[in-house]
């Protein structure tokens, strides 16, 4: 929980500086500031699009029903950012910590399907292996020396599905590293085999 509101207060921050500040003007202090400023349809489509991202984190660890019977519950709460009620700021916060804790879950449930199945694939050449292995781990490094890694969580679950199954094929490169914002993560894949 404390990392939860660390990371929530590290985004009010950046979203200040990102904005500027105006002496003649108030600056607000929310971290929702941004998604105050959507009208309906911006709102309406923040939401697709975010539970778009928890559906994709959710089917590598949940059943079919699970992932459906989860984005209807979460796709009710989160009618109240849409419609403006009141409460939408604690429905938002508690909506992108689930978010946050399922993508979690899948990137390690990934990470770690990516090994075996890397391990199994190229059991018997070693380069290979190891070229798979220091690609993932490189994917990684970048991704958690960004500016935000739980920003770009999304990112790294489909570069993990999509190289998994590309081991399947092992004459099949691996796809390109997947960019981060932030500095230390300006590294683009050039080998993607």
């Amino acid at each position: 929980m404390q990392r939860y509101w660390l990371s929530l207060l590290t985004l009010a921050t950046l979203g200040l500086l990102a904005a500027g500040t105006d002496a003649a003007g108030p600056v607000s202090s929310s971290p929702f500031a941004p998604l105050e400023r959507l009208d309906t349809a911006a709102r309406a489509t923040w939401v697709e699009d975010s539970l778009g991202r928890l559906d994709e984190a959710n089917r590598v660890v949940l059943a079919p029903a699970a992932v459906a019977k989860q984005r209807a519950r979460l796709g009710q709460t989160l009618d109240s950012f849409v419609k403006n009620q009141a409460d939408w700021q604690v429905q938002v916060a508690r909506f992108e910590s689930e978010l946050a804790l399922s993508q979690r879950a899948a990137i390690e449930h990934l990470t770690r399907r990516y090994r075996m199945d890397a391990y199994e694939a190229f059991r018997g050449d070693r380069d290979g292996y190891d070229v798979r292995r220091s690609q993932l781990e490189r994917m990684l490094a970048d991704w958690r020396s960004c500016r935000s890694p739980s920003a770009e969580q999304h990112k790294v679950i489909r570069w993990l599905t999509t190289a998994a199954n590309h081991l399947a094929d092992r004459g099949t490169p691996l796809p390109p590293l997947p960019r981060f914002e932030g500095a230390g993560a300006t590294r683009i894949a050039t080998d993607s085999s």
